[in-house]
């Protein structure tokens, strides 16, 4: 039985191993070390950039602010050096978060749930909801499949997709510029009943006036524009119920997202940047809002799923 993000967070908490408690005061103890020595080799670097600045001038002077730069520089230096350096219980931990947290998270609302954190979405999948959007580099991790309400086969990973541009001037000079067309969560879904049509869900703007349908909610048409092969079928499909939760997880959580349905496959995108990642130290793998992001996010994705399929499943088309 799902259970409410209160419910799953006491849950996780009360079924964490010991190893994974130890593991997190190892990498905050690693932490502080890796931030003391930092401050001193900082502190050490700055005097010494001080005392050549003093040895070459004899005095202090407005030079001395020439010297911010290369130490800023060196500052960086430092800290990503010490990053790698004191990273050991830090990568342990943040495997063991997926492992401990994130996948009870994922089986709240899935059956079978099979979860690779390093395994990609294959690129054929993403691509076979035939979005509009040119890109030539992909990425993609924290791939699941799982099973919706023991029947519907479902697919699910954090997608980047991005377009890469090299330029060159009449110098010779070259450039080169990455735009992100896509980063966040992908899902597919197989549906046991095809709607025989396609039905395209796209963020207010996105299509054409000539290839949108018209729908009967003027709340709705400010966020998003429809499109459909077979017009009666989404509208159908688009119930008020549909609409009204589709408006209320835009208007709460400000995600911009989109739904493809062709024929018995549905595909969802959600703009979140990424996901199922550990992102405090201080606050540790039961940091709430986190949680409560990626629980919402994939609460949103079940319910609305499963609304459809219901709705498919009852519709004559």
């Amino acid at each position: 039985m799902k259970k409410s993000f209160e419910e799953l967070l006491e849950y996780i908490k009360n079924n964490t191993t010991s190893e994974f408690d130890e593991l997190y005061e190892r990498m905050k103890k690693e932490n502080k070390s890796r931030n003391r020595c930092f401050w001193v080799i900082v502190i050490i670097t700055d005097l010494f950039f001080i005392y050549m600045f003093y040895a070459y001038y004899n005095k202090f002077n407005i030079q001395m602010l020439f010297l911010i730069f290369p130490i800023l520089i060196t500052h960086l230096l430092i800290y990503v050096i010490l990053a790698l350096c004191f990273s050991k219980y830090k990568k342990q931990y943040v495997t063991a978060f997926k492992y401990n947290v994130i996948q009870k998270l994922l089986c709240n609302f899935y059956n079978n749930v099979d979860y690779v954190p390093k395994k990609l979405m294959p690129q054929e999948i993403y691509n076979s909801a035939k979005y509009n959007e040119y890109y030539n580099k992909y990425y993609s991790d924290d791939y699941m499949e799982g099973l919706l309400q023991n029947k519907y086969f479902v697919k699910m990973a954090e997608v980047l997709t991005q377009e890469e541009e090299t330029h060159t001037d009449s110098d010779g000079n070259t450039t080169t510029t990455t735009t992100t067309k896509f980063h966040g969560l992908f899902a597919q879904i197989k549906m046991e009943k095809s709607i025989n049509s396609n039905l395209l869900i796209r963020g207010n703007h996105s299509l054409s006036k000539k290839a949108r349908l018209e729908m009967d909610s003027e709340e709705f048409e400010k966020f998003f524009d429809v499109s459909a092969t077979n017009q009666i079928i989404g509208m159908q499909l688009l119930t008020h119920d549909i609409m009204e939760l589709l408006v209320s997880f835009k208007k709460d959580t400000g995600i911009r997202y989109d739904i493809t349905i062709y024929n018995d496959i549905m595909y969802l995108r959600f703009h979140t940047g990424s996901m199922f990642e550990f992102k405090s130290i201080k606050k540790g793998a039961f940091d709430e809002q986190m949680l409560r992001q990626y629980y919402n996010v994939l609460n949103f994705t079940y319910t609305l799923s499963k609304m459809l399929i219901d709705l498919i499943e009852k519709t004559e088309i």
